[in-house]
């Protein structure tokens, strides 16, 4: 690994498809550590079964960047959620890592992906 590998950072706007709500949050892309995401105000906690228990992936989540590209996070795993505040997303925050970050595009489902041709 390169010593001059700057890891891919952003902050940007975060939304399951077809839903209007966008959160806020951080994107942090490393090639050892891969993609994780911290999402505030967000109403992802609403899709997440019983605290308890473990969540199953959310499969596709929209995103852009302040100021750049279109991003498309696929296979979200939540790792760590807390709900706060008495609004419907009022400090409510969402952890976990992505199998896949795709810049430039939003897609609808994972077969949506495909590898360029030779």
């Amino acid at each position: 690994m390169s010593s001059n590998y700057d890891p891919l950072v952003l902050e940007g706007r975060f939304w399951l498809p077809n839903d209007r709500h966008r959160s806020y949050g951080r994107l942090d892309h490393d090639l050892e550590k891969g993609v994780h995401l911290h999402l505030v105000d967000t109403n992802l906690w609403a899709h997440l079964d019983d605290p308890g228990e473990q969540p199953q992936p959310i499969d596709v989540l929209h995103g852009e960047g302040l100021g750049g590209p279109a991003l498309t996070v696929l296979d979200f795993y939540p790792t760590k959620w807390t709900r706060h505040g008495t609004g419907q997303n009022a400090g409510n925050t969402v952890d976990g890592f992505a199998r896949r970050l795709v810049r430039g595009v939003h897609l609808s489902e994972y077969d949506d992906l495909e590898a360029p041709t030779v």
